[in-house]
């Protein structure tokens, strides 16, 4: 159990009967930078209130426990920049996100460019004249997404937005789901000299597979950040839910950000 205030970064594989992040009531924060793997063999995984499991490579980890996320408790990647070196992707048995669970990549996608520079990744914005194009998701695979959303170009005075990072959970039997799950791109920010925003990155990734999914008022969003008043929106993410049975019971949205040239991204449930 770790639940008092602390960042333990790790220097090699680690294995656990028990990993329980978080004091519950979110009076510490317990943070776990998983730099190494997991053992295959290990057990459940409880992130509480105040508990924070940060994924610092983008290998496939898994558990031969459960995953469970409390209110407040949050599961994430570190930022990527201008490479796709982090993700959120874990494997367990049953996985159960409970009202409040936080499961959120919001903005660690590829960087959003500075003033009058492109963003970043494979189809980062561009910045034409004093203004700022958003970035897109068009190059990724509509089933299993797995790749990052492009960062927003910079306008004349104003820095672009960063895309949405990669999720990939997969349960082997239930997925019960009545959290967060975020993949947003960010909104460009406001020029502060009255000439144009910067342009917005696009929504990330997000790939969830079971046998079976269940829960209520769940909340899974891709979308592309906001251009604000004048700068380009960036575009959609990519969302992939697979399961034989059950249904997820809340509101899933890939949409592109509000401003210029924004585009959808896609949404598939099978």
């Amino acid at each position: 159990m770790i639940d008092k205030d602390v960042i333990i970064s790790t220097e090699a594989d680690i294995a656990f009967k028990t990993l329980t992040l978080g004091d519950g009531a979110g009076k510490h924060i317990s943070k776990l930078i998983l730099h190494n793997n997991i053992n295959p063999n290990s057990g459940k995984i409880v992130i509480r209130f105040g508990g924070q499991l940060i994924q610092a490579n983008n290998t496939a980890q898994e558990i031969s426990g459960d995953l469970l996320i409390e209110k407040g408790g949050i599961l994430t990647h570190l930022e990527n920049k201008a490479e796709n070196k982090y993700q959120v992707n874990l494997t367990a048995n049953n996985i159960v996100l409970t009202p409040g669970a936080i499961v959120s990549v919001y903005a660690k996608g590829y960087n959003g460019g500075a003033a009058r520079q492109a963003g970043t990744g494979k189809a980062g914005g561009k910045y034409i004249g004093k203004s700022a194009g958003g970035g897109k998701h068009t190059y990724d695979s509509v089933r299993m997404p797995k790749e990052l959303g492009s960062g927003g170009a910079g306008s004349l005075t104003a820095k672009g937005g960063a895309g949405g990072g990669v999720i990939n959970l997969v349960a082997k039997k239930e997925f019960s789901l009545s959290g967060i799950i975020n993949a947003d791109g960010k909104a460009g920010a406001v020029a502060t000299d009255g000439t144009n925003d910067g342009a917005g990155g696009a929504g990330g990734s997000i790939y969830l597979g079971a046998e079976k999914f269940s829960g209520s008022n769940a909340k899974i969003t891709a979308t592309g950040g906001s251009g604000n008043k004048t700068g380009g929106a960036g575009g959609g993410g990519r969302i992939h839910i697979k399961a034989p049975a059950g249904k997820i019971n809340g509101t899933i949205n890939a949409n592109g950000g509000s401003g210029k040239d924004s585009g959808a991204g896609s949404v598939i449930l099978e």
